[in-house]
């Protein structure tokens, strides 16, 4: 029995060695294909460089183990999960002689009711949609965009996921998209009255802004919400003209209440930093550069004891301690006027976190 078992493991193994060999013969070829449409030099050598490495990437994902397989070599296609694990979006783009952009999407989605992986194309219609389509949109007829984010929520008793988009919308300008996706049976559909702008109630955002800024959005997940820079224009006379705006140092979010998300305008932004992180210091033996673990948070000296003999430490003026030693000065001696030593400034030490924007790297490659 145990040989038997043995002999079943090994050919399991051999198995699934000669499946990660095909699916890593499969990926190079991909990627070969997708440098050659990178490297193409009109709208129709793309067109059918873009078509051969989309019917291929098709055919592969068809392949019975393929969504667990991880893309390491199509740098400029897009991968990512839910964090439920039941889904993955493939987008990557098509940057025309024009500097406008063709989309691609892939979802594949485990179907737990019938078992199996459905693949789910979208279509990009840009052209014929209007610029911000405000209805439901079926896979047939999507405005394109590249999503790096899924952010699951629950509506009643219904999964859906909030999606963020990047679009290189025009020559001049670019914008975050935020949506809504929900599966139906085997279909997609974007587009959900959940955003309460005021008074307005959305299906989808659109934050067009200039093409040489770059907008942050993202999931706050400490605090549940989609924290974005405020957009403004470069001048007031520029007001309604987007591909002038540009991020003004003030940040808006979307907060979760009851399956509705809505606008809160001019909140803080934190940047969370880890518990630790690690410096070079000279070690005082040795004399060489070393590493060392220190805590982001500052303490406070003046709370508790220090090591060896428990007297607290209690920051002081210098011209607080010139006061003290004057006290202490000999007899005689006229110390009531003593100045500071010239050339030094009072100063002291106000600990801070300097906070920094999070800046999404903008999705493109340009050949």
């Amino acid at each position: 029995m145990v040989k038997q078992l043995s002999i079943l493991s090994i050919l399991l193994c051999n198995l699934s060695f000669a499946q990660d060999s095909t699916f890593i013969k499969k990926e190079e070829h991909l990627a070969h294909l997708l440098t050659d449409l990178r490297k193409a030099t009109n709208d129709l050598e793309k067109e059918e460089k873009n078509t051969l490495f989309k019917n291929e990437l098709i055919s592969f994902l068809e392949t019975d183990n393929a969504y667990d397989y991880s893309f390491s070599r199509l740098k400029t296609m897009g991968v990512i999960t839910s964090p439920d694990n039941t889904f993955k979006i493939y987008t990557w783009n098509v940057e025309r002689d024009d500097f406008t952009h063709k989309y691609e999407c892939l979802i594949l989605r485990y179907d737990d009711r019938r078992k199996r992986f459905n693949l789910i194309e979208f279509a990009d219609e840009s052209e014929v949609l209007p610029e911000r389509p405000e209805g439901v949109i079926s896979s047939n007829s999507w405005y394109g965009a590249l999503y790096y984010q899924i952010i699951p929520f629950q509506k009643g008793a219904k999964d859906m996921y909030i999606v963020l988009g990047w679009d290189g919308f025009t020559s001049m300008s670019n914008r975050k998209i935020i949506d809504v996706l929900y599966f139906s049976g085997n279909t997609a559909k974007l587009g959900s009255p959940i955003f309460k702008m005021g008074d307005d109630t959305k299906r989808r955002l659109f934050y067009e802004h200039a093409e040489n800024a770059t907008m942050s959005l993202r999931y706050d997940e400490q605090y549940n919400r989609i924290l974005m820079d405020h957009l403004s224009p470069e001048s007031p006379n520029l007001k309604g003209f987007h591909q002038y705006y540009v991020p003004d140092m003030s940040y808006d979010a979307l907060v979760e209440e009851k399956g509705k998300w809505y606008l809160k305008e001019d909140v803080i932004a934190i940047t969370h930093l880890p518990e630790k992180h690690t410096i070079k210091v000279i070690d005082q033996k040795t004399g060489k550069l070393v590493d060392k673990t220190v805590k982001n948070k500052w303490e406070d000296p003046s709370e508790g004891s220090l090591p060896g003999g428990g007297n607290e430490h209690v920051a002081q003026m210098p011209e607080e301690g010139n006061e003290e030693k004057n006290k202490k000065g000999k007899k005689g001696k006229n110390t009531s006027n003593t100045a500071a030593p010239k050339g030094k400034t009072p100063s002291s030490y106000n600990p801070s976190s300097n906070l920094k924007k999070n800046k999404n790297r903008r999705w493109r490659k340009r050949n």
